[in-house]
């Protein structure tokens, strides 16, 4: 056996997984970067019911070109209209921790706004 062949072999192999570790996650922040999480106007559902913060997410373009039968289509919501419903499934390539605690944080308020509401109407009744 030729040893020549079988390092350069060995070689090969060792430069072509440093390449797919260096670009395979190219495309997104660490957690560290993204503790001051910048989310825009909308937030997208995708069909799966998933929820997205970019609208451009990797996992939406794999998922509509994987599967025929999905068109990959996007339900733009806008942020402030969150509910518990959309929060339930998330995708966990755009959305790290900080940024589900601010859609946590955003759904309570709405609740709390509505018994508010609903209080006020309660006691308005009773006068």
């Amino acid at each position: 056996m030729n040893f020549r062949y079988v390092d350069r072999v060995c070689e090969c192999l060792f430069g072509i997984i440093i390449f797919a570790t260096f670009t395979s996650c190219s495309d997104y922040k660490s957690d560290k970067v993204m503790d001051n999480p910048v989310i825009g106007k909308y937030v997208y559902l995708d069909s799966d019911s998933a929820l997205h913060v970019k609208y451009n997410c990797i996992r939406i373009h794999m998922m509509a070109s994987g599967d025929s039968k999905k068109s990959g289509a996007l339900t733009r919501i806008p942020k402030d209209s969150l509910r518990e419903v959309h929060i339930v499934r998330t995708c966990s390539r755009c959305i790290n921790d900080s940024i589900y605690d601010i859609f946590v944080e955003i759904v309570n308020k709405k609740k709390f706004e509505q018994y508010k509401r609903k209080k006020i109407k309660d006691a308005s009744c009773y006068k």
